[in-house]
């Protein structure tokens, strides 16, 4: 009864496979432990937040949070989940090989104890996590999957959403990029927000946003941003995220792969189920082809490339380069492929 960590970003089919593990009777399974919605959630929503919630193109479940219902407080909200795990702390004190805050391990000891008081093992599936892998390893051991999609994929998936009016996985971005305790992530952070200030005074609205808070601030201005220039922002993050975690995670998975190759798809499974003694079933996924156009959107790859040398640059130190470089190569190409570009 070992945890099972699944440690990915948004849109990359991780509902999906979470709910694979769900599927089995021997198993406990915590929705997006780090969701912001946690720390106040009333067991109203618990019992009901679910696919039809929102156009989530999910498949159907039960509502994703019900798991939680035992340990919902009676004011509500999750026990001993507190405000700043989604986004201030995405990065570990430290740096991503730093280590857990003192409430964050109380609050995953809890989850995995209640889980294997009853007899299962803990599946937790984490989008908010990446940058603390390495210490939720060293922790609580466990199995770490890792999963990715094709990046152009999954930014399609961003924009399909905003096309929706949902703009929520969009705005997000700018938020995990500016991790104090992370240097690459607040240069890349830093490198757009100059860019946005200097399209502010462009088009004439600095003078408009006098008075607002920073957070106010930052916001309206990372809508002056061409979504061409935050796929660029988008990729650096991303890139850098996901280097890392090729390296500490026990297995990686790439759910456009496990969709398009059965072989793989199968060897992910025996991969799964040699770690983790579970007999999970990862057939019958679906990833449609999503296309749109960029508003404002010319792409600078050369651009991007130089996010991801920066990216090898500051893991080199913890990493082998000549891996680094490697896996950065594929994952661009495996993007502009998608892309057709």
């Amino acid at each position: 009864m070992q945890p099972v960590f699944i440690h990915s970003s948004w849109r990359t089919s991780s509902t999906w496979v979470w709910q694979q593990f769900r599927y089995l009777p021997e198993t406990l399974c915590y929705y997006e432990p780090f969701h912001e919605d946690l720390s106040s959630m009333s067991r109203q929503t618990a019992l009901e937040m679910d696919v039809e919630s929102w156009t989530s193109g999910h498949a159907q479940t039960a509502p994703y949070f019900m798991e939680y219902v035992p340990l919902l407080r009676k004011a509500g909200g999750v026990r001993l989940h507190e405000a700043p795990f989604p986004y201030d702390w995405f990065i570990p004190e430290g740096g991503l090989t730093g280590s857990l805050r003192r409430a964050e391990i109380r609050y995953f000891s809890l989850l995995i104890r209640h889980a294997q008081k009853n007899g299962k093992t803990p599946i937790l599936g984490c989008v908010r996590s990446l940058g603390r892998i390495t210490p939720l390893k060293e922790v609580f051991g466990g199995v770490h999957l890792f999963l990715l999609r094709n990046l152009w994929g999954q930014w399609m998936s961003f924009i399909d959403q905003r096309r929706k009016g949902n703009s929520w996985f969009y705005n997000k971005l700018r938020i995990i990029a500016n991790q104090a305790e992370d240097r690459f992530l607040t240069d890349i952070h830093n490198f757009y927000f100059r860019r946005c200030v200097e399209l502010a005074a462009e088009h004439k609205v600095l003078p408009q946003l006098g008075g607002l808070s920073a957070q106010q601030f930052t916001k309206i201005i990372f809508d002056l941003l061409p979504e061409g220039e935050m796929f660029e922002m988008f990729m650096g993050v991303h890139l850098y995220l996901y280097l890392h975690a090729f390296f500490v995670a026990d297995i990686a998975l790439d759910s456009t792969e496990m969709t398009r190759n059965e072989a793989y798809r199968r060897q992910s499974e025996e991969q799964v189920r040699e770690a983790t003694g579970l007999p999970v079933d990862f057939s019958g996924g679906k990833q449609p082809t999503q296309r749109a156009e960029m508003v404002n959107g010319a792409i600078d790859w050369q651009r991007i490339r130089q996010h991801a040398t920066l990216a090898v640059a500051s893991l080199q130190d913890i990493h082998d380069r000549t891996i680094l470089e490697r896996l950065a190569d594929k994952l661009i190409t495996a993007t502009i492929a998608e892309a057709g570009a």
